[in-house]
């Protein structure tokens, strides 16, 4: 058969368009295969994958171990885990592909903060800025004051000593009497006093000294200076102390008790406690009624209220708003919550009342030495009611209970997700799984999260921490020691 010209052009333009197309379908192909290979998994809150798929793509790529994922990116998300291949650690994501492990970035060395302990204020050679243009002078023994921005001379070279207060007036001493003067030159008191000393209270991370009152001691009895100089508490205390905590209190003792004032003079207690202890940052101070015998305890407020009478045994502050007062010892011990106003927050009465945090705290009963646990709110409430024999707030922020010997998680609704069927649960220290427990039932071992789910069965004589990589453990069954993923990879293998 003869193929003209034009024949030709036609087929050839066939052939051209049947390859164009299946090209188009071989990478398309390719392109399916590629998308296939990349597929992601999503672990559980343990860094775990549950997906038949992962766990036959590990087993393909010949993995001995392989540790749980956590998180590197969220938007898309991507997850990164070790694993153990041939002798060597390596690094693989949740779409089964190896990588270069990031290094983590460094948090700039930043350490500590104003309010910590290494923070120190450093107030040498500190002058209080009322005092800035002032200086001292000394002349034949005797010292003047001077402004020395206005070059003009405040007081005459007249006195045996001149003190700077950093108020309206300096302290003038002559022949063994302190006296009062203006820092304009006038006399508010003549040389009077046996001594002074002031009460400035350094506030932590302030640079001035935030309350500055001065004290001054005729004879044997003390009193104290306004800002102004003038007397507002007459010389007729033992010993007036600064609060320390709050810049507008002072403490006043009289006969071997104190009483509270202000720095202008007004008394709000009248000495009658044994101590007063320092104030806390809410304006709330324990008091005690007879010191040297461990007398009972109240509190009082700045304002001189007295929110809870001084009847009871022991007072504490498990939270900034509110006050535990405890009456009786040991498991006869009895504890009212009450609210910085004095006003009660519950009608429960507890043997042990914990520190607050998130909101919560620890709260245990005891009925004739049988005691019972539980948690309460900030509010008085209880959210978990003290009916267990033990219970503990978890890293995952569930509880941790033991009832009759045996021990179960449960969150806040009270609703059970590890049964309370385990002789023993333990959390992993030191591991990112915060909800992944050691658990313990008829002397063997087993790996729990707090979904209930058993990730490794109870056959293990002993489970020690993840120390090697995160989600690998050292596990001890019949003397044998080896390691185990959370898929029961071992290594060596048994």
């Amino acid at each position: 058969m003869t193929i003209s010209s034009s024949d030709e052009v036609v087929i050839y333009q066939a052939m051209n368009h049947l390859l164009t197309r299946s090209g188009i379908l071989i990478s398309a192909l390719f392109f399916l295969a590629g998308h296939a290979t990349a597929q992601s998994y999503t672990p559980d809150k343990n860094g775990y994958i549950s997906d038949p798929k992962f766990k036959a793509l590990i087993k393909s790529k010949g993995y001995d171990l392989i540790g749980t994922f956590r998180l590197i990116e969220e938007k898309p998300l991507l997850m990164y885990a070790p694993y153990f291949k041939n002798g060597r650690w390596g690094t693989v994501n949740n779409q089964g592909k190896e990588v270069q492990q990031p290094v983590e970035e460094d948090n700039g060395g930043i350490r500590g903060d104003a309010d910590s302990d290494d923070f120190v204020d450093d107030h040498r050679g500190y002058v209080h800025p009322s005092d800035a243009d002032l200086k001292t002078f000394e002349k034949d023994g005797k010292m003047s004051l001077i402004n020395q921005r206005t070059n003009t001379t405040i007081l005459p070279a007249v006195y045996d000593e001149i003190s700077l207060t950093g108020h309206k007036f300096v302290m003038v001493k002559v022949q063994e009497k302190w006296g009062v003067m203006s820092k304009t030159g006038e006399k508010i008191s003549a040389p009077q006093y046996d001594d002074k000393k002031s009460l400035g209270v350094w506030m932590k991370g302030a640079k001035t000294k935030t309350f500055n009152p001065i004290a001054v001691k005729k004879g044997d009895k003390w009193g104290l200076l306004s800002a102004e100089g003038k007397e507002v508490l007459s010389p007729r205390f033992d010993d007036i102390k600064s609060s320390w905590t709050l810049n507008s209190i002072v403490t006043t003792q009289l006969g071997g008790k104190w009483g509270l004032a202000t720095g202008e003079g007004k008394e709000l207690i009248a000495p009658k406690y044994g101590e007063i202890y320092d104030f806390n940052r809410k304006g709330l101070a324990t008091v005690i009624m007879d010191k040297e015998n461990r007398g009972t305890q109240g509190v009082i407020d700045s304002l001189g209220n007295e929110l809870a009478k001084p009847i009871y045994n022991e007072i504490s502050y498990p939270d900034t708003n509110i006050i535990a007062l405890g009456a009786g010892v040991n498991f006869d011990r009895k504890i009212t919550l009450i609210n910085v106003k004095g006003v009660e927050l519950s009608k429960k009465r507890y043997t042990t009342v914990g520190e607050f945090k998130n909101n919560i705290a620890y709260v245990m009963t005891s009925d004739k030495g049988k005691t019972k646990s539980g948690y309460i709110d900030s509010r008085g409430n209880e959210i978990i009611k003290p009916i267990y024999d033990d219970i503990s707030i978890t890293r995952g922020s569930n509880f941790k209970v033991k009832l009759n010997g045996k021990y179960g998680v449960i969150n806040i609704r009270q609703e059970f997700l590890i049964p309370l069927v385990y002789d023993y649960l333990q959390g992993i220290s030191g591991s990112r799984n915060k909800d992944l427990y050691r658990a313990e039932k008829n002397g063997k071992k087993g790996l729990i999260g707090q979904s209930g789910r058993l990730l490794l069965p109870l056959l293990y004589d002993e489970i020690k921490e993840d120390d090697v990589k995160e989600g690998i453990f050292r596990v001890i069954r019949n003397g044998k020691e080896f390691l185990i993923d959370l898929y029961e990879n071992q290594y060596p293998k048994a």
